[in-house]
């Protein structure tokens, strides 16, 4: 049978308003729903596919984000109600793409972590794997950098030449930023900079603390 849905629209809105047989009913109810949950899935699938932000890890535009599709989707299942698996995958990948959106606006790389944390190992809808991922690529790359740098700028040796004191020189942080910028992987050269920094300096730090001149 042919999914002509333009058709069954047509058909619905004659029959709208008509008093008709409990049996007629129910099957008139049937392709409502019907018609309801492919008009939802159309218009999730579109807010999906548009809107998000451009450019790679490390130069990622956000001036590309639109959230108002993906919120009135969002309102429109809520209106229609969701009756299948396929609309529920999509209303839940939806939700998780418009957070992921909001935090990529307002620069909270830390909630944008914590939300992807949150759906890591659940199936999502595969029209937005693509912004999914890039924006995971754009998270760990600023959670190397960060760390990076943080570990970089603290746990020196103070003091002048001929008076350094050493004791106070600490690694941990280093080689913990330096261990998970490994497990993650980097993807832009101001990340592989920093690890190749960080890990002349571990060596450095290393050396000052075992009096090795």
């Amino acid at each position: 049978v042919a999914q002509d849905f333009q058709a069954l629209e047509a058909a619905l809105a004659e029959v709208s308003g008509v008093t008709v047989s409990d049996l007629v009913a129910h099957e008139i109810r049937v392709a409502q729903d019907e018609l309801d949950s492919r008009v939802l899935l159309m218009e999730l699938s579109s807010a999906l596919s548009h809107g998000m932000a451009s450019g790679g890890p490390g130069r990622m535009n956000t001036g590309t984000i639109e959230l108002d599709a993906l919120t009135d989707a969002l309102s429109l299942s809520q209106r229609l109600g969701v009756k299948t698996p396929e609309g529920r995958q999509m209303v839940f990948t939806a939700k998780v793409v418009l957070r992921l959106r909001q935090t990529m606006l307002s620069g909270d790389y830390e909630e944008a972590h914590l939300t992807l944390e949150a759906v890591r190992g659940k199936t999502l809808s595969a029209v937005a794997m693509h912004e999914i991922r890039a924006v995971q690529d754009e998270v760990e790359n600023w959670m190397i950098t960060t760390e990076c740098t943080r570990a970089i700028s603290s746990g020196k040796a103070r003091g002048e030449v001929g008076s350094l004191d050493t004791s106070v020189i600490s690694v941990a942080a280093l080689r913990k930023a330096l261990h998970h910028g490994e497990e993650l992987g980097c993807k832009t050269a101001e990340a592989r900079e920093l690890m190749l920094a960080g890990q002349m300096l571990l060596r450095l730090r290393l050396a000052m603390l075992e009096n090795n001149w």
